[in-house]
């Protein structure tokens, strides 16, 4: 459970960190204080699955842990609101940089062949929620 709870704390720490340079961005601050905001992004990203992945693990281990789950949902939700605002600030480059991270982050975790069996299987879940 600890360390259910220090992954959800990661969550938190990183969620807020990404909220921070989204704010000195929307204020129109110094580019030097958001260089990273992609580095950011994708260890907020990374934080999430690795929350996702703990808690699979505790699941199976232990049980249901409905306190436990409403509290990493809770920090999920911040980190939707977060990437949406993050969606609205960034550049082209920066969106460009984004998907480069995110695609090699997952190639090195799941394998070429993994990577794109996830990807058919979101562009699914895409299709059946268009549908809806």
């Amino acid at each position: 459970r600890e360390v259910v709870l220090k992954t959800i704390e990661r969550v938190q720490r990183e969620t807020a960190s990404m909220l921070q340079r989204i704010g000195v961005r929307q204020a129109g601050g110094n580019e030097a204080l958001t260089a990273d905001i992609c580095d950011a992004f994708l260890r907020m990203n990374t934080s999430v699955e690795i929350y996702t992945e703990v808690l699979e693990l505790y699941k199976k281990a232990q049980g249901k842990d409905e306190e436990l789950e409403a509290h990493g949902a809770a920090a999920v939700e911040a980190f939707e609101e977060c990437v949406e605002q993050y969606y609205a600030v960034r550049s082209w480059a920066e969106m460009a940089q984004d998907e480069w991270n995110l695609t090699h982050h997952s190639i090195s975790k799941h394998g070429l062949i993994g990577t794109l069996k996830n990807e058919f299987v979101e562009v699914g879940k895409d299709v059946v929620d268009a549908s809806r």
